[in-house]
């Protein structure tokens, strides 16, 4: 990882950013597809923060008149700062906003995902719930404006119904793996979904990565003694 000088794009200070110059992932990722080690632990890196204005972007060289117009004002100042979220996901929070308001949906709801993760990795577990709650909304506006956010759209409910699952909102989870039972095309979605399913129904909220439903597959079956 290096650090490079760069102009912000909204007030034009020279800061330092830091950029990562090689990663890797070994192992299973999250049923919320959160990579594995080393690239997991890469999220404060990925976005940049202007420690003069505050602009938060995964490339702190650009910003739209959007941006410039957003950063100065009292909402985004406001969750910059916000003490109930760690410093990262107010960072990706911030980002969420610039996202919404440039309709980009598809990174709106993985900034907001992004920051579940970062409030998981300080155990700030209201707000990594608060978060995951306000992904699922985004992803369920993307499934109204036929927006993909997560490859194909077997993929995203699961994503969705694992973020629902791990804030506790085990009704919405429950009733969206219903809207959908029987309707999945691909093979190792449906392994994830069943297993999603049992967790719900146990109304389990914790991590669980994709090996573990293959896993939970495995054992279902088994054969009996």
């Amino acid at each position: 990882m290096d650090e490079h000088e760069v102009t912000c794009g909204v007030c034009q200070k020279q800061t330092f950013v830091r950029m990562i110059t090689s990663t890797n992932s070994m192992g299973s990722p999250d049923l919320d597809t959160r990579p594995a080690p080393m690239r997991r632990y890469n999220l404060g890196a990925e976005i940049s923060r202007c420690p003069y204005c505050g602009y938060c972007c995964v490339d702190l060289k650009s910003a739209t008149e959007s941006d410039i117009s957003l950063v100065g004002q009292e909402e985004y100042q406001s969750q910059l700062t916000n003490t109930d979220f760690p410093e990262i996901a107010n960072s990706y929070l911030c980002y969420a906003l610039l996202n919404d308001a440039s309709d980009d949906s598809e990174n709106h709801f993985w900034s907001m995902l992004s920051a579940a993760w970062a409030c998981d990795d300080e155990g700030t577990e209201d707000a990594a719930a608060s978060c995951r709650l306000q992904a699922a909304d985004i992803g369920f506006l993307c499934f109204e404006k036929g927006i993909s956010f997560g490859g194909d759209k077997d993929s995203e409910i699961a994503i969705i119904v694992d973020a629902l699952r791990r804030a506790k909102d085990f009704n919405r989870a429950s009733a969206l793996l219903a809207e959908h039972d029987g309707s999945c095309e691909n093979e190792t979605v449906q392994v994830v979904l069943n297993f999603q399913r049992d967790l719900v129904f146990k109304q389990d909220c914790q991590l669980y990565k994709i090996q573990h439903a293959f896993e939970h597959a495995e054992q279902q079956h088994a054969p009996e003694d």
